[in-house]
C-alpha cells in the first residue's frame, strides 16, 4: 500500500497526523506489536478506499494509522498491543465510527466492547485519570514520614501519632486520633532523605469540622513555588519542599494553646484527578457510535463517585465539568477502573 503522504497526494482525506510526508512508523521500536484485520460492521463512507485505527486523547477519537478497505475489512500493520482502538473512517466532517471499539490484549486477541444492557453493574469511580509510574514515585516520598503532637516547640516530647507504612491513597487520607490529653503542636517530620513534598495538611479538633488554624512552624527555607504556606492553602497542586542541603526539615502548625485534635487528613503528592468533594461529574459509556451519559453526580467528602446502573463489558468515560483536562477512557473489572 502507498504510503499516507502518497494516498494524501492522490486526494484522499486525510487526518492531520498522517499528512506528513516525513513521518515514520517506528511504533514496533517501542511496542510489542502485531498486525491486526478487523471486521468493520458499518461503513459510514460506502466509498472510503481506507479506514483508520483511533485513539482517545482525553477528548476525542484520534487516527493514528490506516488500512486498505477490502471486502468490509481493513487491516492495519504494527499496532500496539494492550491499547484500546476505534476502527473509523473519515472526511472533511471529522472521524466517523465504523464499528465498535476494541482492545488488542496482551495475548494478540480482539476483545470487543459492546455494552451488555441486560445486566448492570456497580460502579465505584475514586478517578478521572490514570496513575503513572512518575505520580507513583512523587506519592512514595513520603513513606516512613510520621505525624507528631507536642506541648514542647522544640518537639522534645513528642508523640508519633501516625507513620506511613503503607502507600498512600492518591487523595485526603484521614487518620482518626484517640488522644488523652490537648497538644499544642503538630507536625509532619519527613522520612530520612526526603525533603517534605506534603500538598495538604489538615488538622480538626473535637466535634468541629473547621481546620484548625496557626501558625505555621518548622523548616521555612524551601524552594520557590514550594513553600510551607503550600500545605495549608486548599490546594491539591500545590506542596511543600525543603532546600536539598538541608537536614532538619519539617512542617507544622502552632495552634497558640493545647488543643483537642480529634483527627487529621494529609494529602501526598499528587494530580488533582481524584474526586474532589463539591466538583461536578458526569459518566459517558460507548454505545451505537457515540458517548451516552449515566448522569451527573457532585463529588462528596467520600471521595468517590457511585452508578448502580452501568452495563457490563462497556468502556466508560468520566468528565469532570467543573475543571481540568485530564480525563481517559476505562473499563471496569473486577470492582477497579482499568484506563486505556
Amino acid at each position: 500500500m502507498d504510503s499516507p503522504a502518497i494516498q494524501n497526494e492522490k486526494g484522499e482525506v486525510l487526518p492531520p497526523i498522517l499528512r506528513n510526508p516525513r513521518i515514520k512508523d517506528v511504533t514496533d521500536s517501542y511496542l510489542d506489536c502485531m498486525d491486526v484485520t478487523v471486521l468493520l460492521t458499518q461503513l459510514p463512507l460506502p466509498k472510503a478506499e481506507f479506514a483508520y485505527l483511533c485513539n482517545f486523547n482525553n477528548r476525542d477519537w484520534v487516527p493514528v494509522h490506516l488500512g486498505k478497505i477490502k471486502k468490509g475489512k481493513a487491516t492495519f500493520t504494527k499496532m500496539g498491543k494492550d491499547i484500546c482502538y476505534l476502527p473509523a473512517c473519515y472526511n472533511e466532517s471529522g472521524t466517523l465510527p465504523a464499528t465498535t471499539p476494541f482492545i488488542l490484549t496482551k495475548e494478540g486477541k480482539i476483545k470487543q466492547l459492546i455494552p451488555d444492557h441486560s445486566k448492570t453493574q456497580r460502579l465505584i469511580l475514586t478517578r478521572k485519570y490514570y496513575v503513572g509510574e512518575n505520580l507513583l514515585s512523587k506519592v512514595r516520598l513520603i513513606l516512613g514520614g510520621k505525624f507528631q503532637v507536642a506541648n514542647k516547640a522544640d518537639f522534645s516530647d513528642s508523640l508519633t501519632v501516625f507513620t506511613v507504612n503503607d502507600m498512600p491513597e492518591i487523595r485526603y487520607n484521614q487518620v482518626n486520633l484517640s488522644l488523652n490529653r490537648p497538644y499544642r503542636y503538630f507536625r509532619f517530620l519527613p522520612p530520612a532523605g526526603s525533603v517534605g513534598d506534603l500538598a495538604e495538611m489538615e488538622i480538626y479538633s473535637i466535634g468541629s469540622s473547621e481546620k484548625l488554624s496557626g501558625n505555621i512552624i518548622g523548616q521555612k527555607n524551601c524552594e520557590q513555588g514550594w513553600e510551607a504556606e503550600n500545605v495549608f492553602d486548599g490546594n491539591p497542586l500545590t506542596a511543600y519542599r525543603c532546600e536539598w542541603y538541608e537536614t532538619d526539615y519539617w512542617i507544622g502548625l502552632d495552634f497558640g494553646k493545647p488543643t483537642n485534635i480529634s483527627y487529621f487528613r494529609y494529602l501526598p503528592r499528587n494530580d488533582d484527578n481524584f474526586i474532589k468533594e463539591g466538583e461536578l461529574y458526569e459518566l459517558f459509556y460507548w454505545d451505537n457510535n457515540r458517548w451516552n451519559s449515566l448522569g451527573k453526580q457532585t463529588g462528596t467528602s467520600k471521595q468517590y463517585l457511585e452508578y448502580t446502573n452501568a452495563p457490563l463489558n462497556a468502556l466508560f468515560w468520566l468528565r469532570n465539568l467543573t475543571k481540568g483536562k485530564e480525563e481517559r477512557i476505562f473499563t471496569y473489572e473486577n470492582g477497579k477502573q482499568v484506563w486505556w
